[in-house]
């Protein structure tokens, strides 16, 4: 929720994460490692709300309240420093793993963009007046309405983690693809009720020593 009134939710995006990792088994098919790395976030959502907005009518001076389509765009994307302990399972001893893990993240970076942009030409006054093309104050159907890092951001993140994946062994080196389900506990923003949960496609270079 903006400061405006504007509401996004059910937001999706693209983003990236790369991380160092280390592991050491500890038991028969079981090992304790741990990842250091930087997480990018991106997500955008686009909703259409008719507001109600007041002109004054040219002619007579007087203010006439008419009904303004517009798309509002919200854009956020956050850069975070992570850590994340984990366990991983070799399953019924085969080259096949799954993970489990908490992460904590520092939000180092944020920005938060609002946009809204009209989707009709033109408007028509009670009197029946029609204004076309009908623009705002930069000229354009489109303007930026917030800029800046997302207010009141909260600092540490946490989140559960869940991976699957297949070791590829030759020699002492190692290729694994992996999927990572991010599961948050916690809101990017101070109060906040929503989350962003985060699906990721991966491969792991491992050099055993």
């Amino acid at each position: 929720m903006c400061d405006c009134g504007a509401a996004f939710n059910g937001g999706k995006g693209m983003g990236w994460d790369g991380s160092a990792f280390f592991e050491l088994p500890f038991a028969p098919d079981l090992f304790a490692g741990i990842k250091a790395g930087i997480d990018r976030k991106n997500t955008s959502i686009t909703t259409g709300p008719e507001n109600e907005a007041g002109f004054v009518e040219t002619n007579t001076g007087q203010i006439d309240t008419v009904v303004l389509p517009m798309n509002l765009t919200g854009t956020l994307t956050m850069s975070l420093l992570s850590l994340q302990p984990f366990i991983q399972y070799q399953v019924l001893h085969s080259d096949f793993f799954v993970q489990v893990g908490a992460r904590i993240s520092d939000l180092t970076s944020s920005n938060f963009t609002q946009t809204r942009e009209m989707t009709s030409n033109s408007i028509t006054f009670s009197d029946g007046t029609t204004i076309s093309p009908l623009v705002f104050t930069n000229g354009t159907h489109k303007e930026e309405v917030q800029y800046g890092p997302l207010p009141s951001a909260t600092r540490l993140l946490f989140s559960g983690i869940l991976s699957a994946g297949y070791n590829f062994v030759s020699g002492r080196m190692s290729l694994a693809p992996m999927v990572t389900y991010d599961y948050p506990f916690s809101s990017p923003q101070s109060g906040g009720a929503w989350k962003i949960a985060s699906l990721y496609g991966s491969l792991a270079v491992g050099f055993h020593l």
